[in-house]
């Protein structure tokens, strides 16, 4: 059995077509025609965020209150301007500057 560059597949790239995904609304027939399927979309949406949601007072008292960084609303001094500029080091959130620039 060989083993070398002869003995590789090769495989050709197919330019890619744009392909819709079938949608299957509540009358079980698969929607495949683009605009019908915006269509489905926007009803479906609409019908999902058309309710108007109760929450009692109760369940809300029970959610925990989280801490708050009001060191996020602070403008910005010139010098940690200055130095976020031109550090390569990743800031606090982990992404490094070369990539936002």
């Amino acid at each position: 059995m060989s083993t070398g560059p002869s003995s590789a597949k090769v495989f050709k790239m197919q330019p890619q077509q744009n392909k819709t995904t079938l949608l299957k609304p509540s009358t079980g027939k698969f929607v495949t025609n683009k605009r019908k399927q915006e269509e489905k979309w926007v009803e479906h949406y609409t019908n999902l965020y058309s309710h108007q949601n109760v929450v009692s007072f109760s369940a809300l008292d029970a959610v925990e209150c989280m801490s708050t960084l009001d060191g996020l609303d602070d403008k910005p001094t010139v010098d940690k301007l200055y130095n976020t500029i031109n550090s390569k080091a990743p800031g606090s959130d982990g992404i490094p500057l070369d990539l936002i620039k």
